[in-house]
């Protein structure tokens, strides 16, 4: 459930810089305003470790007017971002950022500062702090991206100075971020949430055109993903991310949820305290064969875990086949042979119901021309089987010791009851004019 969120000012911990800009180039403010981003937090940051969130908070309307935004530079090694944020078009603030980035920088990173032209990616508050996203080509030729904080003085509504909190390298030649996170500042106490350990608050800026239409911004929280809304001001709505809730870390991808063509665009892995992502560590391939549709958010989820059941942090998996039951989902996954041959590889069976899923044990690939069959056992005694035919069958049958379970196109998955002895299950597959293609047994004497 859901629970109110008590917000108080407060100091951040943080390093205080010692450049506090001028008041002349200070970001003039309105106590109104503060209040207000804490009214949109306070109703925002509601996602519990218990897996629970309300659609309706993720999507609350904020009140933070937005700002024309900066046109992207012209210079083609910077991201071809233009600046958003109520303070990117603020000269005054954007000059102070930079200054703080090249003042701070030989104390604060090990990096070379910024070049001569600094731009800003997003300028805006977050809770009660100013905060600047900058990018910068440095005199090596690479581009760097800075994130530049006030620090916040505690139960004190002046300004603070400004210091520099990260500084991260885009890798020459890799491909752009589809979002940058913000380090968070600060200012905000949010009740038990944060003194969890690996606790955080997480909050991205998506690249321009990462979410096309029917696409939407999802974190992962437990066996679902959640929808992020987005600000008016280009960000993110804040979340607060616990390790039960993702433990790889805060986990985000865009996803086309309506048109025609659902499916997977980007998964990304924010690292706790890092600007950049990574990619996500479970990659979601093509399978040789099998399944027509495109990857669906929540085969990311029954990828991962089989990945875990299996012992792996990280992997290839292709979905094979997938069939919706009245209770839950089974998906047959084929997990890519790895180069090194002591790790495991083959055919997992994942059945999720209720918020729990329950993984069979790995079965070696098969060749292409095989039916693909998989079963599990859940605790509760139900043995599910799931099959997938080859791409020329237009049916497929599963059965149990001989006898006929189901029938359906391309792939089926059935649930036996707890309790009825199986020793085998097998499918087998037959094209639209009834002719024969194989069949695969399956031994399930010991689940």
């Amino acid at each position: 459930m859901s629970e109110s969120v008590s917000v108080e000012l407060l100091d951040d911990g943080g390093p205080v810089g010692t450049d506090e800009p001028p008041a002349d180039r200070r970001p003039r403010r309105r106590l109104g305003l503060v209040l207000a981003v804490l009214v949109v937090l306070l109703v925002a940051l509601v996602a519990w470790p218990d897996g629970t969130s309300t659609r309706s908070a993720d999507r609350v309307e904020p009140t933070m007017p937005a700002a024309p935004a900066v046109p992207a530079p012209t210079d083609p090694r910077l991201l071809p971002w233009p600046g958003v944020g109520p303070l990117a078009s603020d000269e005054d603030f954007v000059a102070a950022a930079e200054q703080a980035w090249r003042t701070q920088a030989p104390v604060r990173s090990s990096t070379p500062g910024p070049g001569e032209q600094v731009v800003p990616l997003w300028a805006g508050f977050v809770g009660t702090a100013a905060v600047a996203l900058l990018q910068s080509v440095g005199e090596d030729d690479v581009v760097r991206v800075a994130q530049v904080s006030e620090a916040r003085r505690p139960r004190n509504v002046q300004r603070g100075p400004l210091v520099l909190q990260q500084v991260e390298t885009l890798s020459p030649g890799a491909e752009p971020p589809s979002m940058i996170a913000l380090v968070y500042p600060g200012g905000l106490e949010l009740g038990f949430g944060l003194d969890q350990p690996g606790a955080e608050i997480v909050q991205v800026l998506p690249a321009p055109g990462a979410l096309r239409d029917g696409s939407e911004l999802l974190r992962r929280e437990g066996t679902r993903f959640a929808p992020v809304g987005l600000q008016a001001d280009g960000l993110s709505q804040p979340w607060l991310h616990t390790p039960g809730l993702s433990p790889e870390g805060p986990l985000v991808i865009t996803a086309r949820i309506r048109g025609p063509e659902p499916g997977i665009g980007v998964a990304q892995l924010l690292p706790p305290g890092s600007l950049l992502p990574r990619p996500a560590p479970v990659q979601l391939v093509e399978p040789a064969w099998g399944r027509t549709r495109d990857d669906l958010p929540e085969d990311y989820l029954d990828a991962s875990a089989a990945l875990a059941a299996l012992g792996l942090q990280q992997g290839q998996v292709a979905v094979l086949g997938s069939t919706v039951l009245q209770d839950g989902r089974v998906v047959l996954l084929q997990v890519m042979p790895s180069p090194d041959a002591a790790q495991p590889s083959g055919v997992v069976t994942v059945f999720t119901r209720g918020g729990q899923q329950y993984v069979s044990a790995s079965r070696p690939a098969l060749t292409p021309q095989e039916v693909v069959v998989g079963a599990v056992r859940t605790p509760s005694g139900h043995l599910v089987v799931g099959v997938a035919a080859p791409p020329e069958a237009s049916t497929t049958v599963v059965a149990a010791d001989g006898e006929p379970l189901g029938v359906g196109p391309r792939v089926t998955a059935v649930a036996l009851d707890p309790g009825r002895p199986v020793t085998e299950v097998a499918g087998q597959a037959y094209r639209e004019d009834e002719t024969y293609l194989g069949r695969t047994a399956l031994d399930v004497s010991g689940l």
